[in-house]
C-alpha cells in the first residue's frame, strides 16, 4: 500500500485490517478516514477497561437460587395445609408481603448490574409476579371461586408484573411471566364466552405465528425466548382442534411442530428447535395410540422415519458433490 496524506502530513503505510482495506477498495471511505478508524480502535483496545468488581460468584448465585427455593417448599409445607383455614386478611397479607419483599430486592439486585445478579433479580421478580397472582386468586376466591374469574383474577396481575418488568428487555423470565398471565387470562376470557376449544385453535396459532413473524421485523428481547413462546403457541394451537378429533389436532400439530423445525433451522434458534421437536414427539405420540397403533403401525412410523433420514443424507451428499 502506497503512503497517503492525512491532514496535510505524510505518513508511512498504515497496517490496515483486511476488513478497511475492503471498505476502501470498494469506495466506501477514502484512506484518511481508513486511518483514523484504524487508530481509534486501536486506541480503544490500548486503553484498560475498567472491569467491575464481582459482587456476587458462581458459589454465592447457587446458593441464593437454593435458598429460594428452599424457601418456597418450606413455606409450602408449613401453609400449605393451614391455607384454606387462614382467615382472608391473612392470606391476603402473606401475598402482598411475597409480592412487596420480590419487587424490592428484585429491584435492588437489578441496580447491582451484574450478570449474577441480573439472573437472581429476575428470579425474584417472579415470586413478585407470583405474589400479586395469588392476592388476585385469594380476592375472587371470595367472590367467585368457580367461575373463569378465578383464572383473570391470577392471570391478570401475572401479565401486567411481567409486562411492567419486561419492557422489551433482556429479562427471560419477565417475558415468559408475561405470556404465562396473558395466556391464562385469555383462557379465563374464552371460557366466559363459552367459546370451544376448537373454535380458539386456529386464532391462537394465528397469533403465534404473527408474534414470531413480529420478531423478524422488530426487535424483540430476548428473541430466542420470544420464538420459543410464539412456536409453543402454534403447536399448542394446532393441538387445540383434538376437540373436533383426535387424529386431527395430532396431525395438524405435527404440521405445525414441523414447520417450527424447519424455520428454527433455517434461522438457528436453539430453544425454538426444542419446542418443535418436543411437540413433534407428542403429535407422533398421540397419532401412535389413536391411528397406527399395533405392531403394523409402529413399523410403519418407523419404516417412514428411517426413510426421511435417507432421503436427507443422500440429499446432502449430492449437494456436498456438487
Amino acid at each position: 500500500m502506497t503512503p497517503f496524506t492525512v491532514e496535510g502530513r505524510r505518513d508511512t503505510p498504515a497496517p490496515l485490517s483486511p476488513r478497511t482495506r475492503r471498505w476502501v477498495t470498494a469506495g466506501l471511505i477514502s484512506p484518511a478516514q481508513a486511518l483514523s478508524i484504524e487508530e481509534f480502535e486501536a486506541a480503544q483496545q490500548g486503553a484498560t477497561a475498567e472491569v467491575p468488581p464481582v459482587r456476587l460468584g458462581p458459589i454465592a448465585e447457587a446458593g441464593a437460587f437454593i435458598g429460594c427455593i428452599l424457601a418456597l417448599i418450606g413455606g409450602g409445607i408449613g401453609l400449605g395445609p393451614q391455607w384454606g383455614d387462614m382467615s382472608t386478611v391473612l392470606r391476603l397479607g402473606v401475598a402482598i408481603a411475597i409480592a412487596a419483599v420480590g419487587g424490592i430486592a428484585g429491584r435492588w439486585l437489578m441496580h447491582i448490574d451484574e450478570p449474577g445478579t441480573r439472573r437472581l433479580g429476575g428470579f425474584v421478580w417472579v415470586l413478585a409476579a407470583g405474589g400479586l397472582a395469588l392476592a388476585g386468586g385469594t380476592i375472587m376466591g371470595e367472590i367467585r371461586p368457580d367461575s373463569p374469574w378465578m383464572a383473570i383474577a391470577i392471570g391478570g396481575p401475572a401479565a401486567v408484573a411481567g409486562s411492567a418488568l419486561w419492557r422489551n428487555r433482556d429479562r427471560p423470565l419477565q417475558l415468559v411471566t408475561f405470556a404465562g398471565g396473558l395466556s391464562t387470562t385469555l383462557a379465563g376470557v374464552a371460557a366466559l364466552a363459552d367459546v370451544a376449544p376448537w373454535q380458539a385453535a386456529a386464532p391462537v396459532w394465528l397469533a403465534g405465528a404473527a408474534a414470531w413473524f413480529a420478531t423478524t421485523r422488530v426487535e424483540v428481547r430476548p428473541c430466542a425466548v420470544a420464538r420459543g413462546l410464539a412456536a409453543i403457541a402454534m403447536i399448542v394451537g394446532a393441538f387445540m382442534f383434538t376437540d373436533i378429533a383426535v387424529e386431527l389436532g395430532a396431525s395438524l400439530a405435527l404440521f405445525a411442530a414441523a414447520l417450527v423445525i424447519v424455520i428454527a433451522l433455517r434461522g438457528r434458534q436453539t430453544l425454538a428447535l426444542v419446542v418443535g421437536l418436543l411437540g413433534a414427539l407428542q403429535a407422533v405420540q398421540a397419532l401412535v395410540q389413536t391411528t397406527f397403533h399395533g405392531p403394523l403401525g409402529g413399523a410403519f412410523i418407523a419404516l417412514t422415519g428411517l426413510a426421511m433420514v435417507v432421503v436427507i443424507v443422500v440429499h446432502a451428499r449430492r449437494r456436498a458433490a456438487g
